[in-house]
């Protein structure tokens, strides 16, 4: 009588979320970069006002090392200038838990904030959704505040 031997092998794949294994990104994560409100006419005395494409922006920034940055610039896709006359404010920011974010500004102090993000798309607190703000206009953003500018007019991009 023959006697058969069989060998089986089990391959386990498995993957963390907010890591490399493909699961959702963690708060901190989907937070980090720079953000834009719907874009609303422009009404100050911006370079870009004068473009019959100005556009206003609300922004928000979530940087590495916990640095919040919060304004408004004015943007002309037209000429590819934004400006910011009015400083964009500097503050922090730290995720409390999955829906919460703790950020602290000089005028508005310490507040937890009700967060839903995903990809391209922050709800932040009971403000109109914000998208991530296009490459270009993250690109200007980074490179003004770290080089510790908060206010500048018609810089290219």
């Amino acid at each position: 009588m023959r006697t058969r031997s069989c060998l089986s092998v089990v391959v386990l794949l498995c993957g963390c979320a907010g890591g490399d294994g493909g699961g959702p990104p963690s708060a901190a994560d989907c937070l980090r970069g720079w953000w834009t409100a719907p874009a609303q006419p422009c009404y100050s005395p911006e370079p870009e006002f004068s473009q019959p494409d100005c556009q206003q922006l609300t922004i928000k920034g979530f940087l590495d090392g916990g640095a919040y940055y919060t304004g408004t610039v004015s943007v002309s896709y037209q000429v590819r200038t934004m400006s910011a006359s009015v400083p964009i404010t500097l503050g922090t920011w730290r995720v409390v838990d999955a829906n919460t974010v703790e950020v602290v500004t000089p005028a508005a102090g310490q507040r937890q904030v009700y967060i839903s993000c995903s990809g391209d798309r922050l709800q932040f607190g009971s403000s109109v959704g914000m998208n991530r703000a296009a490459q270009e206009i993250a690109g200007v953003l980074n490179t003004q505040v770290t080089s510790g500018t908060t206010s500048f007019s018609a810089q290219p991009f």
